[in-house]
């Protein structure tokens, strides 16, 4: 009833409106809350029932896959398959994942192939902007000789004013 008030007029009607704003976000989150814990019971019974279908398929896939193999009737470098009129059956090789931990990488490639070391150039933003001034949607740069530079690869993008309840 509160929440269709056209102007507060006094202390007392801001305390009502607040107080009936908290209520219906307090009725709101109790609904979302409901919702979520079916949401979380039905994934739990998804991935149930993902798991009883690999279960119940696991050993008719094997020997599809056996069968594909010793039967295929297309090969390639990477592909080896069979047609059957309800489907295709297929193995296909992948090449090895890299998995690279850069520390030590870099620390081989500094000992045995140094030419294959970057260097990466990253601007230093925290101190750069306590050189800039913000103007409308970009920063300017004041460099020693008192020249103003706009600052290429910056942009100001405005957000809007954000009012809570509190």
């Amino acid at each position: 009833m509160y929440l269709q008030l056209l102007a507060i007029d006094n202390d007392n009607q801001a305390e009502e409106l607040v107080t009936a704003i908290k209520e219906a976000q307090d009725e709101k989150n109790r609904l979302i809350d409901i919702c979520n814990a079916q949401i979380d019971k039905y994934m739990q019974k998804i991935e149930q029932y993902k798991m009883e279908l690999e279960n119940e398929t696991k050993d008719a896939i094997s020997m599809l896959g056996e069968y594909c193999r010793t039967h295929a009737n297309h090969s390639t470098k990477t592909l080896v398959s069979y047609k059957l009129p309800s489907g295709k059956l297929q193995w296909k090789s992948y090449e090895p994942k890299v998995v690279r931990d850069d520390k030590l990488l870099v620390e081989w490639i500094d000992k045995n192939a140094s030419d294959y070391i970057l260097f990466k150039r990253n601007p230093n933003w925290e101190m750069l902007k306590k050189s800039l001034k913000a103007v409308g949607d970009h920063y300017e740069y004041v460099n020693p000789d008192g020249e103003i530079i706009p600052v290429d690869g910056v942009t100001l993008v405005e957000q809007p004013d954000k009012f809570d309840i509190m």
